[in-house]
Order: structure tokens, then sequence, then C-alpha cells
């Protein structure tokens, strides 16, 4: 979770290609540990930076991926 919270903040800082790496290795341990909170968080930040680099498609394939982990665990922060 810190590593998605991590490149969430490097995000807002404008390292959106290390806010892209540090959202893939939480991904990726999200995966491996079946942690559906943390992939929904690195997921949210992977569809922000695609949305910032204009790869809309991606973005919301990724966004729609997060809402969805979101919904089936029960928090609501990223629905709205």
């Amino acid at each position: 979770r810190s590593l998605a919270l991590a490149a969430s903040a490097a995000h807002v800082t404008g390292a959106h290609e290390e806010a892209q790496q540090l959202a893939s290795e939480s991904l990726a341990i999200g995966r491996d540990i079946g942690d559906h909170f943390s992939m929904g968080l690195a997921l949210h930040a992977l569809g922000v930076v695609a949305h910032v680099e204009g790869r809309y498609m991606d973005a919301r394939s990724l966004l729609e991926d997060s809402v969805a982990r979101s919904i089936a665990i029960g928090y609501r922060w990223h629905i709205a």
C-alpha cells in the first residue's frame, strides 16, 4: 500500500515516470499476495498517470479496474 501511496505522491509532484514505476511495483506485489485494496490503489495511480500522459484508453481501462476492485471490497473512496 505504501508504494501505491508513494506513486500518488510522485504523480502530484510531476514525477510521472517514478509514479508509474512505483504503482507498477505495488500492483505486482498486490497480485502476488492477493491484496485487492493495494491493487485498486495501484491501478488508480496508473490510471491517473496514463490520463496525464494522454493515454486515455489505457487510463479508462485502469480506472475501471480500480473502481471494480474497490466496489468488490467495499472501499468507496475511488468510486465517486
